[in-house]
C-alpha cells in the first residue's frame, strides 16, 4: 500500500501514540506516527453521510492485515476526540473480527469500544459462525450477554437456529428477553408480541422499553405508532426508548414523524385535554429535536420553522440543549434570532445547564436586555461551574447596575462560605447594596444569629442601617418568627427612620395578632401610630 500519511488538523487536537505497521506504510519496518494516521482512514472518517463513511472505511480496511488493525486501534483508542473514535471504531472491530472475533469482542469489552461496537462485532461473527459466537456469548457478563443475545436474535434465523440461541442464551439474566427475542427475527410478529406484553401484569411489563427499542430498530414507524397509543406518565420511558432507538439510525425520523402526528392531532387534543393524559409530542419533541440537532445542526434549525406551531416551542428546548452543550456560540446566535421572550429564556436555561462558560460568554450575558431573574440564574450556574472565573470577571465589571445583578446571583453562595467576608464585600456595592446585605444576613443568621444581628446594629450609616434592619425584620417575621433572644426587638431598635419604624411596627402587629399575644399587639400598635 502507498505510504500516505497526513498530519491531523488542529480541530481534532489529536495526540497519537503507537505506530502503523509495514502493511499500511508499505515499508519493511514499523513506521512511527506521532501525530499522523493514513490519509485513507482520515478521509473516510470525515465523510458526513454515515453509510458512505462506513463504506469508505470498509474499503480501506479490506486491504489491512490484523497487525495493522491492532496498531490503528491502539492509536485511535488514545485519541481525545470522541467523534473520531466513534466514526472509525465499529469498522475497525469488524475487520479485527474477520481475523480473531474473540479478540475483537474482548477489545470492545476492555473499554476500547462501546455497546454499538459490540453489536457490530457479534453480528459479523454470528454471520460467519453462529455456534462459535453463541458459545462465546454464554461466557460474557450479564450486560454484555444481553446485548449479544439481542443482536444474534435480530438476524435472519431459521426456527431451529432461534431455538438453539434461546436454549443457550435465554436463561438467567437473559430470561426476561425471551419473548422479545423470539419475535425479533420475524418482523411480522412484533405487534403480536407487543399486544401480549401489554396484556401482562404490571410486574411482567417492566421490559416493554427494551421490546419497544428493539422493535424500533427494525420497524420504527410501526413501533412509534404503537407507542403513541400509550397514555400514562409511566409509559414515557417506553416512548423515549422508541425515539432513541429510531434516532440512532435515522436522526430526522422521530421529529418528522412527530410533526405529522402533531399537525393532525394536537389541536384537537389541546381542545379536549381529557381525551389524553399524555400529549405525545409534548413529551418527546425535545428529545427528538435534540437527537437531530446533535447530528445535523443546520437541518434542525431549518426544520424547527416548519414544525406545527403547538410543538415548536417544545422542540426548541431540545435544540437549545444540544446547542448549549455542543455549540454554545450557535446557542447565542439562536437566542439573538428569536423574538419571543419566553423562547429566549429557554435558551438561557439550557445554557445554564449545559454550557462551559468563559468571560466572553459572561460579557454577552450581561449585555442582554433581559429581566434580572433569568440572567441571575445563568450567572449562578456559571459560578457553580467555575467560582474563580465568575469572581474574577465580576471584580472587573465597571457598570454598577450590572455588578449588582451579577452579585445577586452569587451572594447567597458566598455568604454560606464566609458570611463575615461577604458582608464586607456586599457593603462595597452602590446599586442594590441593602438588598445584598439582607441576603448575607439570612445566611449568616443561620450560622450565628447574634453576630449576624450585631453586624446590622453596628452599621455606621444610619439610613442604610434602618433599611437593612427593616427588611431583616420582614424576613424574620415571615420565615423565622421572633426568637427568644429578642432578635426582632434588637433589630427594631436599629430602625430609627420614622416611616420605616412605623412600617416595621405594623409587621409586628400582624405577627402577634396571628400568635395571640395581645400585650405585644397593643405595644406595637402604639408604635405603629407614631414615633414614640
Amino acid at each position: 500500500m502507498r505510504s500516505s500519511f497526513r498530519r491531523l488538523s488542529a480541530a481534532h487536537a489529536l495526540s497519537l501514540a503507537g505506530y502503523l505497521t509495514a502493511s499500511i506504510a508499505g515499508a519493511q519496518e514499523p513506521v512511527p506516527v506521532a501525530e499522523e494516521l493514513p490519509d485513507a482512514l482520515i478521509d473516510a472518517a470525515g465523510v458526513a453521510d454515515r453509510f458512505e463513511r462506513e463504506a469508505a472505511l470498509y474499503r480501506f480496511l479490506a486491504e489491512v492485515d490484523q497487525a495493522a488493525v491492532l496498531a490503528i486501534l491502539d492509536s485511535v483508542g488514545a485519541l481525545p476526540e470522541p467523534s473520531f473514535r466513534a466514526a472509525v471504531s465499529g469498522p475497525l472491530y469488524v475487520r479485527l473480527a474477520h481475523f480473531d472475533p474473540e479478540a475483537a469482542v474482548e477489545g470492545v469489552l476492555a473499554g476500547s469500544g462501546g455497546p454499538s461496537d459490540l453489536v457490530v462485532v457479534i453480528r459479523a461473527w454470528a454471520h460467519v459462525d453462529l455456534a462459535a459466537a453463541v458459545a462465546h456469548a454464554t461466557m460474557l457478563q450479564p450486560p454484555a450477554r444481553k446485548i449479544a443475545t439481542r443482536t444474534v436474535l435480530e438476524l435472519d434465523l431459521s426456527a431451529a437456529q432461534r431455538d438453539f440461541v434461546l436454549n443457550e442464551l435465554g436463561g438467567g439474566e437473559n430470561g426476561s428477553l425471551t419473548d422479545m427475542e423470539v419475535v425479533s427475527a420475524v418482523r411480522d410478529t412484533w405487534a403480536a408480541a407487543w399486544s401480549k406484553a401489554m396484556r401482562a401484569k404490571a410486574d411482567d411489563r417492566r421490559h416493554l422499553a427494551e421490546l419497544a427499542a428493539a422493535w424500533a430498530a427494525l420497524d420504527p414507524v410501526a413501533a412509534m405508532e404503537m407507542a403513541a397509543q400509550l397514555t400514562t406518565l409511566k409509559d414515557v420511558r417506553i416512548q423515549k426508548a422508541v425515539v432513541e432507538a429510531w434516532g440512532a439510525n435515522d436522526p430526522r425520523g422521530p421529529i418528522s414523524w412527530l410533526a405529522q402526528y402533531s399537525e393532525a392531532a394536537l389541536e384537537d387534543r389541546l381542545a379536549s385535554p381529557g381525551e389524553s393524559l399524555l400529549p405525545l409530542d409534548f413529551n418527546l419533541a425535545p428529545l427528538a429535536m435534540r437527537i437531530l440537532a446533535d447530528n445535523d445542526p443546520d437541518g434542525s434549525v431549518s426544520l424547527l420553522q416548519d414544525l406545527p406551531k403547538p410543538m415548536r416551542r417544545r422542540s426548541l428546548l431540545g435544540l437549545a440543549d444540544s446547542f448549549a452543550k455542543n455549540q454554545p456560540d450557535r446557542a447565542i446566535t439562536l437566542y439573538e434570532s428569536l423574538e419571543d421572550p419566553e423562547a429566549k429564556r429557554d435558551i438561557l436555561r439550557a445554557m445554564a445547564l449545559h454550557t462551559a462558560w468563559d468571560r466572553g460568554k459572561l460579557d454577552w450575558l450581561m449585555s442582554l436586555r433581559e429581566q434580572p431573574e433569568p440572567v441571575e440564574h445563568t450567572i449562578e450556574a456559571a459560578y457553580l461551574q467555575d467560582r474563580a472565573l465568575v469572581l474574577g470577571w465580576l471584580a472587573e465589571l465597571d457598570d454598577p447596575d450590572r455588578r449588582a445583578v451579577a452579585a445577586a446571583a452569587i451572594v447567597d453562595h458566598e455568604a454560606e462560605r464566609d458570611p463575615r467576608a461577604t458582608w464586607r464585600w456586599a457593603g462595597g456595592f452602590e446599586a442594590e447594596r441593602d438588598a445584598l446585605l439582607v441576603r448575607v444576613y439570612r445566611q449568616w443568621y443561620t450560622a450565628d444569629e447574634q453576630v449576624a444581628t450585631r453586624a446590622i446594629v453596628d452599621m455606621p450609616n444610619r439610613e442604610s442601617r434602618a433599611r437593612v434592619a427593616s427588611k431583616a425584620i420582614e424576613w424574620l417575621l415571615h420565615v423565622e418568627g421572633p426568637q427568644d433572644s429578642g432578635t426582632g426587638e434588637r433589630l427594631f431598635k436599629a430602625v430609627d427612620s420614622k416611616a420605616l419604624r412605623r412600617e416595621a411596627a405594623r409587621r409586628f402587629v400582624d405577627y402577634f395578632t396571628d400568635t395571640g399575644d395581645e400585650r405585644a399587639v397593643d405595644h406595637y400598635r402604639s408604635l405603629a401610630s407614631g414615633d414614640p
